[in-house]
């Protein structure tokens, strides 16, 4: 599958969730995220779109920060990728 549709689908899901309000369901499938298992545009795509409602998600916050680390220890510009979200 495509990356873009990839993400458009992670984007989707938790959309939907959002509206329905199933705050506990998205925070349990960001805490059980394996940075290794995704790609960097997955990684943000999952940031971008609950970060509306990061406030209401506790593993949010400890997700941005494990990217960010993920991110420049694998040499890449973690300030610029993750501008507006850090």
């Amino acid at each position: 599958m495509e990356i873009h549709e990839k993400v458009r689908k992670i984007q989707k899901s938790i959309n939907d969730k959002m509206i329905e309000g199933k705050f506990d369901e998205i925070d349990e499938i960001i805490s059980k995220l394996d940075l290794s298992d995704l790609s960097t545009f997955e990684m943000v795509g999952y940031l971008r779109i609950s970060s509306p409602i990061k406030d209401k998600l506790k593993h949010w916050k400890p997700f941005l920060i494990e990217v960010e680390k993920y991110l420049d220890n694998l040499g890449e510009k973690s300030n610029t990728i993750l501008v507006g979200l850090l």
